[in-house]
């Protein structure tokens, strides 16, 4: 195909499927008609820095950028181990980051200093279309009044409609202190912790038309008490720790309008007839619920729950034929610890990570459909053990996996395809490490063509050396070693 006998809205449509990279090195300079469609005409330049080389960000930002620095409407930065000092390159050339005055998202990952983060920020209130904001940060701890500073300034966004941040502050219980109310921001995700109601009611009375909420919540400390109703809210994905069903009720009484509701429990255990009777008293427009709940009845204490006893509250007419939402629980004991783990959850399983605990003993769902829900293609995280037993589960998307070698023939019946794995660790037990560990890593290592990092955690009496020499690999670029223990 000659791409010059194509109109040129079909050639900008074209245009948006490639990377600010590719589009000047492949068009421009071939002739006038595209430099003009370059540099004039296409509005919609993605500028994602995040994956690239030194070199070639560097040619990016002095050569490319300046050309179009109005017409980018995204940006992403990172200071991850593939492009450390991304930032300070990019906060060192001649422009500013107000002069991309169509920006709409801006994405950033492990700032290193407070003054960096500060200088980024100060930028964005100046970008009128600016409507996503994603800020990570790993690589330091802020000081509560840096976090209060760079909550304020979020906040103060006057276009912001979607908020992503993951930071970490010095002290576990962290209430940012919002001196503005943004009546533009609609969806927030924030992984900081909230410890009591209270927490949560500060941020609603400062958020007061959210539509999507992910927040973590630990109940462990916390009162009940009355809490700012959330009347705009029809979506919220809670990660709830260590509460009380009296915690999650209070709670979910103040958004009456949930529509969408998904959570991660951990350590708390609500059965199916509590979940109704909450659903019918405060949560009438409820369409869609997922949930999934991890909780551990120590010796003595309701031991002799059994998984179809726990199902079979799920197995009633609003369950069943009334909302057709479809229930697993798994039964994991350990006579040693003298510990009973229950893994309760709704079908289809639609959650990023999956553990498959040591002593799986049986299961029970209320699905009527055998194997329809037997993919579990949401899950990109999986740690899988050695004494991981046959079943019938697959995992056709993982991204990261934890990995106990040796394993038995049924893995690749589990996992078949690793062609969107990109990290893989390994433990190796010193019991088990027989002359199938190499040539396992190995048979993985060469059908994952995107694999770049790969740890090795090996007991102390193993040599990693020698079993590093049979390995080999073309995409690897990042090694981790660890030695733990000692056997015996």
């Amino acid at each position: 195909m000659n791409l010059e006998l194509l109109a040129n809205e079909t050639i900008l449509e074209l245009f948006e499927y490639l990377s600010i990279d590719d589009l000047f090195h492949g068009f421009y300079n071939l002739n006038s008609r595209f430099n003009n469609l370059l540099t004039r005409q296409f509005k919609k330049f993605r500028l994602d820095l995040q994956l690239l080389s030194k070199t070639k960000c560097t040619d990016i930002c002095e050569n490319i950028v300046p050309l179009v620095i109005d017409q980018i409407i995204s940006l992403r930065l990172s200071n991850d181990d593939n492009t450390p000092g991304e930032m300070k390159l990019f906060l060192s050339q001649s422009y500013q980051l107000r002069q991309f005055t169509r920006l709409q998202s801006i994405a950033l990952k492990n700032i290193l200093s407070v003054d960096e983060l500060n200088q980024l920020m100060i930028e964005c209130t100046y970008l009128p279309h600016l409507t996503y904001l994603s800020i990570y940060i790993d690589s330091m701890l802020l000081s509560v009044r840096d976090a209060d500073h760079l909550y304020s300034q979020i906040w103060n966004l006057k276009s912001l409609t979607h908020c992503f941040i993951d930071i970490e502050t010095r002290y576990e219980i962290y209430l940012p202190k919002l001196i503005f109310i943004s009546t533009s921001l609609k969806n927030l995700t924030d992984h900081w912790k909230a410890r009591s109601l209270s927490t949560l009611n500060y941020l609603f009375e400062n958020t007061p038309n959210l539509e999507y909420l992910s927040i973590k919540f630990d109940g462990r400390s916390d009162q009940l008490g009355t809490i700012t109703p959330m009347l705009s809210l029809t979506r919220a994905k809670i990660f709830f720790r260590y509460g009380s069903i009296d915690i999650l009720e209070h709670f979910l009484q103040y958004m009456p309008n949930l529509s969408h509701l998904i959570l991660d429990l951990y350590e708390f255990y609500v059965d199916g007839h509590e979940w109704e009777e909450i659903i019918h008293k405060y949560l009438l427009k409820l369409k869609v619920f997922q949930f999934t709940a991890s909780f551990t009845f120590y010796d003595g204490e309701k031991h002799t729950m059994t998984v179809d006893e726990i199902i079979d509250t799920y197995r009633t007419k609003f369950w069943i034929e009334e909302r057709q939402w479809f229930v697993q629980c798994d039964f994991n004991n350990s006579n040693e610890l003298q510990i009973a783990c229950f893994d309760l959850f709704t079908l289809p399983y639609n959650f990023n990570r999956y553990f498959y605990r040591h002593y799986h003993l049986s299961s029970a769902s209320t699905n009527p459909y055998n194997d329809d829900y037997l993919v579990f293609d949401r899950v990109k995280y999986l740690i899988y053990e050695y004494k991981f037993p046959p079943c019938n589960i697959h995992f056709p998307n993982i991204r990261w996996l934890s990995l106990s070698i040796p394993f038995n023939d049924k893995f690749f019946t589990v996992i078949s395809k690793f062609d969107r794995l990109n990290s893989l660790y390994i433990n190796i037990n010193y019991t088990l490490f027989d002359d199938s560990v190499a040539p396992q890593l190995q048979l993985i290592v060469n059908q994952a063509p995107h694999l770049r990092l790969l740890g090795l955690r090996l007991w102390e009496q193993l040599n990693d050396r020698t079993l590093l020499k049979e390995i080999t690999s073309n995409s690897i670029r990042q090694l981790i070693l660890q030695t733990y223990g000692r056997a015996g």
